[in-house]
C-alpha cells in the first residue's frame, strides 16, 4: 500500500467561527494528532478565534499565524463579476480589528442572505428557525455567518419529520439544494468586499495577502465559455499584485501537479510567492464534508513556512 504523504504546514483551516464542524480547542487537537508542523486558521471574514487558536498551538509546540479568508468581488471589464477569496496571513490582529467597517461589510451581506433563507421558510410553514436558535443548537459564537449551519438546521429538522425514512447524507443533500441559487428558498447575498479592498485591509494590518484556490477562477472562467481564460488569468493576476498581492495559494489539495507547474511560473513571470497552500479542511464528517479532505494533505513544506513568514524556528526553541 502507497504510503500518503503528508504535508507539515496547513495554512487554510476552518473553525465553527465560519463554517468548520469543530470548536478552536478540538480543531487544534486534530492539527497536532495530523502531525503538522505548522498551522493558520483562516475563517471566513470572521477573527475571532484567532487569538485562543495561537494559544492553544502555542502549547501544543504548532507554529502558527493569525489568518483569515476574504470573500471578494471582482470585476473587469469584459469578463462576468467572480467570487475571489483572500487569505491574509500573520496580520497584527489589533489593527485589523480597528477597521471594524470594512471586516463588517461582509458579516453583514452573509447574515442578511441567512435571515432571507430563514424568512423564506417561516412564510411557507416548511422549516420554523432563527439565527438565534441555530447559534444555541450548535453552540456557535455569535453571529453565524454561514449557510452551512442553516443547512445542516434544516437537515436535522427533515429527519425528525421524516422519522428516520432519510439518512442524514440524504437529509444533507436536499437542505443543501434548497438554498442554493436555483432552489426554492434561496436567498441573494449581493456584493462582497471589492478585491482591492480586501488587499489593502490585510496590507493595513501589516499582513500577506494571498489569493485562495485561484484554479477555482479558471474553472470559473471555462464554465462561462471563455475560451481565453488563461489570458484573462494573466491578466487579472497583474491587476491584484498591482492591489498590494503578495502570492497565491499554489500547493491545494485541488491542484493537479500540471497546473501548480503552471502558477508557479505565473509567479515568478510577476513576481509572487507560490509557496502557499493548505487543505481548506473544514472538517472529516463524511455527511458534511468532502470525503478524504483530511489536514495535511494540501499545504507547504515546513521550511517554506518559516520563509514566508521570517521566523524562527519555534520547534527548537
Amino acid at each position: 500500500m502507497k504510503k500518503i504523504k503528508l504535508r507539515e504546514a496547513d495554512l487554510h483551516i476552518h473553525s465553527h467561527y465560519s463554517d468548520g464542524d469543530c470548536p478552536v480547542p478540538e480543531l487544534v487537537k486534530r492539527i497536532k494528532r495530523a502531525g503538522l508542523k505548522a498551522a493558520a486558521l483562516t475563517d471566513h471574514d470572521k477573527i475571532g478565534g484567532q487569538e485562543l487558536f495561537l494559544k492553544l498551538c502555542a502549547l501544543k509546540n504548532i507554529a502558527a499565524v493569525a489568518g483569515i479568508e476574504i470573500s471578494t468581488t471582482y470585476r473587469q471589464p469584459g469578463v462576468p463579476d467572480a467570487e475571489l477569496h483572500i487569505l491574509g496571513y500573520n496580520f497584527d490582529l489589533k489593527k485589523l480589528q480597528t477597521d471594524k467597517k470594512s471586516l463588517a461589510y461582509n458579516i453583514q451581506s452573509r447574515q442578511r442572505q441567512i435571515a432571507g433563507f430563514i424568512s423564506q421558510y417561516n412564510k411557507r410553514n416548511v422549516f420554523s428557525t432563527s439565527p438565534e436558535k441555530i447559534e444555541k443548537m450548535f453552540d456557535l459564537p455569535r453571529p453565524v455567518i454561514n449557510h452551512y449551519w442553516v443547512s445542516r438546521a434544516r437537515a436535522i429538522d427533515m429527519l425528525k419529520k421524516s422519522k428516520n425514512r432519510l439518512s442524514f447524507l440524504e437529509a444533507r443533500e436536499i437542505s443543501g439544494k434548497e438554498i442554493k441559487k436555483d432552489g426554492p428558498f434561496h436567498f441573494d447575498r449581493g456584493d462582497f468586499l471589492p478585491t482591492r479592498k480586501a488587499i489593502e485591509l490585510i496590507k493595513s494590518a501589516n499582513g500577506l495577502a494571498v489569493w485562495a484556490h485561484p484554479t477555482v477562477y479558471t474553472e470559473f472562467l471555462q464554465n462561462k465559455g471563455i475560451k481565453n481564460f488563461e489570458k484573462i488569468f494573466d491578466k487579472t493576476l497583474a491587476k491584484l499584485k498591482s492591489f498590494g498581492l503578495d502570492g497565491l495559494e499554489g500547493f491545494t489539495e485541488r491542484n493537479s501537479g500540471a497546473e501548480t507547474k503552471w502558477l508557479i511560473k505565473l509567479c515568478q513571470k510577476h513576481g509572487l510567492n507560490p509557496y502557499f497552500g493548505g487543505t481548506d479542511y473544514h472538517g472529516h464528517k463524511i455527511t458534511e464534508h468532502k470525503p478524504g479532505r483530511y489536514l495535511g494533505k494540501g499545504g507547504i513544506k515546513y521550511k517554506e513556512f518559516l520563509m514566508n513568514f521570517g521566523q524562527k524556528n519555534p520547534l527548537k526553541q
